[in-house]
């Protein structure tokens, strides 16, 4: 039981000494707020766009019928590259990756405008949640904190640690 209770008691402790800081400084290793809710509406805008093609998905086999598998992979292909790009910025601080994303999204927006009469009313819906978040998400990345983080590379960051040094 008293074991119990200096684990318990101990977890309180940490918890009490721990402090959320939204926007720290760039010589740390955490991840700025800006990069965080990139990261999560991007996921979004992904899962509302596979939700999209799964309403859709018959229409679209029916303008290619004679490689429906080809079909399938490439769209496993494509949701796996966003998903790729989207660690790559988020997580590995690639800003390659961020401006290949940004020009990537910006045409697909500008192939899609014209056929988004065409589509069903609840797709277009979706395409348009999507499109937003995905606005929302790259203001969010190419401003604020997230600048700075770009900015700095990890490596930097590792020699100006004192706690990193080998000394």
């Amino acid at each position: 039981m008293h074991r119990t209770a200096g684990v318990f008691e101990g977890r309180a402790v940490l918890q009490r000494h721990q402090t959320v800081a939204p926007d720290l400084p760039v010589t740390s290793n955490t991840r700025p707020s800006n990069v965080v809710g990139f990261e999560k509406l991007m996921y979004f805008a992904l899962g509302v766009e596979v939700i999209s093609a799964i309403l859709q998905w018959n229409q679209v086999m029916d303008l290619v019928p004679s490689n429906r598998e080809a079909s399938m992979e490439a769209a496993i292909v494509a949701y796996s590259t966003n998903v790729l790009f989207i660690w790559l910025v988020a997580r590995r601080r690639k800003n390659w990756a961020r401006w290949a994303m940004l020009i990537g999204k910006s045409l697909g927006c500008a192939i899609t405008l014209p056929l988004l009469g065409s589509l069903p009313f609840f797709v277009s819906v979706l395409t348009c949640v999507t499109w937003l978040a995905e606005i929302v998400a790259f203001v969010l990345i190419f401003t604020g904190n997230s600048r700075e983080w770009f900015d700095s590379t990890p490596s930097s960051l590792m020699s100006s640690d004192p706690a990193s040094s080998p000394n």
